[in-house]
């Protein structure tokens, strides 16, 4: 099968367009006919959500090509952040990027961008968002989103994006060890829209991936990963307890 591959650039954006560029591209890519790809290539079934096959149903982010990812870390009345934003930023990059670079084969360019390099405060306390594991898009989400975007609107252009990402203060919730919250809602046309279009591809972080065994610093930022690869359409298979279930049924 042809191998993905993903080139990644941190980069702090103005989060504004450039005179000339146009808003990047996101969704599927045309198909190859080749007879070389055929035997490979299982065929998706666009009518089934988050189908491992091809083609991808429209909506998510490509998973080749360049992908901006607007990268933003927020914290709350009752979770105030500690210490630099972009201290969290830097527990997900470059590692992340190096990530993609190795798993895709060159064929992704995965470009972050933080426009806005400090906490960007919510309205609202982390409690009163009532957000917790299985937590749906609605109400609590998309008011989260919606407050997201009032927050950050003045200094972002979101056509420039392909996906959100949102690093969550680590001290809004409980820790990962207790309780997983990172989730992702992937191609969601009814999500709030910022800048004309609608915030499809949204992942949010919680909480540090941290164990204790002394390997935070080499494993910690592998849920961002996850994360991403959920907006490009890519189910997430973790083992569960029988009747247990995901926070979005795809992870």
């Amino acid at each position: 099968m042809t191998a993905l591959t993903f080139t990644v650039t941190t980069s702090a954006g103005t989060g504004r367009l450039t005179p000339g560029a146009t808003p990047s591209g996101a969704g599927p890519i045309p198909l190859s006919g080749t007879s070389t790809h055929g035997p490979c290539m299982i065929r998706g079934a666009r009518e089934v959500q988050m189908s491992e096959g091809i083609p991808t149903s429209d909506g998510y982010t490509r998973s080749t090509g360049t992908v901006r990812a607007l990268t933003l870390m927020i914290d709350f009345s009752d979770a105030p952040g500690e210490g630099e934003a972009l201290d969290r930023f830097r527990e997900f990059f470059p590692q992340t990027r190096q990530w993609f670079r190795t798993s895709s084969y060159g064929r992704l360019d995965y470009r972050p961008e933080t426009p806005i390099p400090t906490w960007l405060r919510m309205p609202k306390s982390f409690r009163e968002y009532g957000i917790e594991r299985g937590a749906p898009f609605d109400p609590g989400y998309r008011a989260l989103v919606q407050d997201i975007v009032a927050a950050a609107d003045p200094e972002v252009d979101f056509r420039a994006y392909d996906i959100l990402n949102v690093l969550v203060t680590p001290n809004a919730g409980p820790s990962a060890l207790d309780t997983v919250l990172s989730v992702t809602f992937a191609g969601n046309p009814e999500a709030p829209s910022a800048d004309g279009i609608p915030v499809a591809n949204a992942s949010f972080v919680y909480s540090r991936q941290d164990d204790g065994s002394g390997s935070y610093d080499r494993t910690g930022y592998r849920v961002l990963p996850t994360r991403t690869a959920t907006s490009s359409a890519c189910p997430t298979c973790t083992p569960r307890r029988a009747g247990a279930r995901s926070a979005t049924g795809t992870s």
